[in-house]
């Protein structure tokens, strides 16, 4: 018998599709920031430097005659400085930990990353479209003459937004069809080179405290062990394995190392399917493997912290426009589809290498297009890159470069109407379940 769903279940579930909480929490950023709320105090800035520790100690009592005090400039950055800041950027490890399951599983038998000769096109395609984006930051940066002030921010158009990407690549290629493959392909492959890009290229090695790597290490190792003795108890829960993910996170946050990044070696060997049916398959919502619990069970909520990620991260004045707005936008506008495109060029025509069925090169620039939607990741790279003080000019620009980002869907619309490209006529297939033991490692 079908079950009914409620109004609240539908609303629910409208509200958690698409990255609608996120695009909530950018647009309620942005009017916050240009408004303030709740009086001229509780600002925006306020609210994303409070102290969370202060909701626990006592009040005290404030002079009659003194000013509202300023949040410090370094207090994010400082290791016992709580901040709502810091808790959301430690909260983003949901984010990237399920990215990395979604990496984690392309490589399995049937993902899009296994074998990687299946891959190939798309990873030429995927290194152009990190490529090109850099080139064009970079060339633009030194022709301004402001290299020096934006070298930093390097990294921050190498970003494809994966929820955005395949919303718009359905809706202009249709679902199931092949250039939407192609483009989750990217997607992915983005995200682990992404993940690469914030572990070691902003870090500094020189004020990492080895000793609490220790905590990660000893975390991995438990999990491993977990795995082994569990073995033969089939689609154990992802519960069991989140002492080991704190572990991690807090050995990361007292590391120096970004904390967002704690969950993705936990979940890598997590117990999981032999085989993967592809990220947005509908038969991986029915799998219930422990690392596709840990999957289906966290995504809702990694749409809430998506939602306060984008509230205090995205608040910046349109004022705030400038040279680093430019770089970052048109790098991921323009980049993306220029390097997807040269290089998917240079796999076929140098490597011999041939374009899946039914796609051509007006499909691919297209693909490009939509994946220079940087958004989520872009603003997350924009913080680690400008994030620091002497940066204070620099982080609002490039936040608001992320944000304009969002003009490659229109953009991509247009020109898959210009080139006919229409929708593919066959709808979505669902795909066959097979039940399959379950891999400790």
């Amino acid at each position: 018998m079908k079950q009914r769903t409620s109004g609240l279940q539908k609303a629910s579930q409208w509200l958690l599709a698409d990255s609608r909480l996120l695009i909530a929490g950018a647009v309620i950023a942005l009017v916050w920031a240009h408004v303030g709320f709740f009086g001229g105090t509780h600002t925006l800035e306020h609210f994303t430097h409070f102290e969370v520790g202060q909701l626990f100690a006592e009040p005290a009592e404030p002079a009659a005659d003194a000013e509202p005090a300023e949040p410090a400039a370094d207090a994010e950055h400082s290791p016992h400085g709580m901040t709502v800041h810091v808790l959301i950027g430690m909260a983003m490890a949901f984010f990237f930990g399920i990215a990395g399951a979604e990496v984690k599983e392309s490589t399995l038998k049937g993902g899009d990353l296994n074998p990687p000769s299946k891959a190939a096109v798309p990873l030429f395609a995927t290194a152009g479209g990190i490529l090109g984006p850099i080139g064009v930051y970079l060339f633009l940066a030194v022709v301004t003459g402001k290299i020096a002030l934006y070298a930093n921010g390097w990294a921050i158009p190498t970003a494809t937004d994966i929820a955005f990407s395949y919303y718009f690549g359905n809706m202009i290629f249709g679902k199931g069809s092949a250039p939407v493959k192609f483009l989750l392909l990217l997607a992915i492959a983005d995200d682990a080179v992404g993940l690469v890009i914030i572990a070691f290229g902003f870090t500094d090695f020189a004020q990492i405290h080895l000793l609490w790597m220790l905590l990660p290490v000893v975390a991995v190792v438990l999990t491993i062990v977990t795995a082994k003795l569990l073995q033969g108890h089939k689609n154990h829960s992802h519960w069991l394995y989140f002492p080991f993910m704190a572990i991690s996170l807090y050995g990361f946050y007292r590391t120096g190392v970004e904390p967002a990044l704690a969950f993705v070696p936990i979940v890598w060997f997590m117990p999981h399917a032999q085989t993967d049916l592809g990220l947005f398959a509908h038969g991986e919502s029915e799998r219930d493997d422990t690392l596709n619990q840990f999957e289906h069970f966290w995504k809702p909520w990694v749409e809430g912290i998506l939602f306060f990620f984008a509230l205090t991260n995205v608040g910046v004045p349109l004022a705030g426009i400038g040279v680093g707005t430019l770089l970052v936008a048109v790098a991921l506008i323009l980049g993306k589809p220029l390097g997807v495109l040269v290089c998917t060029w240079l796999a076929v025509r140098v490597f011999g290498l041939r374009l899946p069925d039914g796609m051509n090169y007006k499909m691919v620039t297209c693909i490009g297009m939509i994946a220079g939607i940087g958004f989520t990741v872009a603003l997350f790279v924009a913080v680690k890159a400008f994030g620091s003080p002497e940066y204070a000019m620099q982080l609002p620009e490039a936040k608001l470069g992320a944000l304009f980002s969002f003009l490659a869907a229109p953009l991509a619309i247009w020109y898959a109407r210009a080139a006919g490209i229409k929708p593919a006529d066959t709808p979505e297939q669902p795909e066959q379940v097979i039940e399959l033991e379950t891999q400790p490692v």
